[in-house]
């Protein structure tokens, strides 16, 4: 899941998108849709984003932060389909996209 921090000047959505990029090479250009923050520590805070896309998007090796991930995939959205580890938070949050 593409995340980072919110750079200075920022809001949490442009922070988002521009995460998204960096890390997939891939353009957020649909709306996203908020769904959740929760404190993780030190007063930060970890936002939680939807897109709505119509085809699956697949990582551009060439994407400036693409080595942050090891692995992609997708996921039907249900309690026992998603990936571990998560936390409860990010978990709770995307099951509420049902």
């Amino acid at each position: 899941m593409p995340c980072g921090m919110i750079d200075p000047g920022e809001n949490s959505e442009y922070a988002a998108r521009r995460e998204f990029l960096e890390e997939t090479g891939v353009l957020a250009n649909k709306e996203i849709k908020f769904l959740d923050d929760f404190e993780v520590k030190d007063g930060k805070y970890f936002a939680l984003y939807s897109m709505q896309i119509d085809n699956l998007i697949f990582p551009s090796d060439d994407a400036i932060d693409a080595i942050e991930h090891d692995e992609w995939g997708f996921f039907k959205i249900a309690k026992n389909s998603l990936p571990s580890p998560m936390t409860k938070e990010t978990r709770d949050a995307i099951l509420k996209l049902k």
